[in-house]
C-alpha cells in the first residue's frame, strides 16, 4: 500500500473514530510546507513554545493556555513533547505552535503564524473550533483544525479529545513534498 493510500486509510479511520465522540478533525494537506524532521528538529529540547489564543468557552479563560497545552503534551508522533505556554511576540525565526480557538472567520491558516491575536476570537459558540499551526517565524509549516459541539468547560472530556486529535493531526506522518515527486533529501 503506497504512502498516500495508507495516509488516506488512516485519515478515514481517525475520522470514523472521532465521529463517535462528536470531535471532527481536518488535517490540512493541500498547502503544507512541512518537511520530514522539522518537528523533531524544533523539539530537540523536548519542548516547543506554544501560544494559545482565544477560548472555546463563554469567556476568555486565563488558565485555558495551561489546560490546552497540558492536553497537547505527548499528543504527537515520536518522543513526548511538552508544549510550553507563552505569549504572542513578534515572530522571529523560531519554531512555535499557535492555537486559535473560535477564530473570527474568514482567515487562512497562514494568517495564524503571521497575525495571531489580530484574528480575534468569538468564545462561547455552540460549536467550538480549534485551529492549530506549526510555524517557523511567520511561515506556516503545517496546520490542522477540529470542531466539537456543546462543550461544557475545560473539564469536558471532549475538550481533551479535541485538543489531542488536532495536535496529532498538526504534524503530518509523511512528507507531502516527497509524495509529490519533489525530493527533500540530500541524496
Amino acid at each position: 500500500m503506497g504512502k498516500l493510500s495508507l495516509s488516506a486509510a488512516m485519515a478515514a479511520i481517525a475520522l470514523f473514530l472521532s465521529a463517535c465522540s462528536g470531535v471532527r478533525v481536518i488535517e490540512i494537506v493541500g498547502t503544507q510546507n512541512y518537511y520530514n524532521g522539522a518537528f523533531e528538529f524544533a523539539t530537540q529540547s523536548g519542548s516547543i513554545k506554544t501560544i494559545v489564543l482565544g477560548s472555546p468557552f463563554g469567556k476568555e479563560d486565563g488558565p485555558i493556555d495551561a489546560v490546552t497545552t497540558g492536553y497537547m503534551k505527548g499528543a504527537n508522533r515520536g518522543p513526548v513533547v511538552t508544549f510550553e505556554p507563552t505569549r504572542w511576540t513578534k515572530p522571529g525565526n523560531a519554531f512555535r505552535v499557535v492555537v486559535v480557538f473560535n477564530g473570527r472567520v474568514p482567515f487562512g491558516h497562514e494568517a495564524i503564524c503571521k497575525y495571531g491575536p489580530d484574528i480575534g476570537s468569538d468564545p462561547g459558540l455552540a460549536t467550538a473550533r480549534m485551529d492549530a499551526a506549526f510555524c517557523q517565524g511567520d511561515y506556516l509549516l503545517s496546520s490542522a483544525e477540529g470542531y466539537v459541539d456543546g462543550l461544557t468547560g475545560p473539564d469536558d472530556p471532549r475538550f481533551g479529545e479535541l485538543v489531542k486529535a488536532v495536535t496529532l493531526a498538526l504534524i503530518p506522518a509523511i512528507d507531502y513534498h516527497q509524495d509529490g515527486g519533489e525530493s527533500t533529501s540530500n541524496n
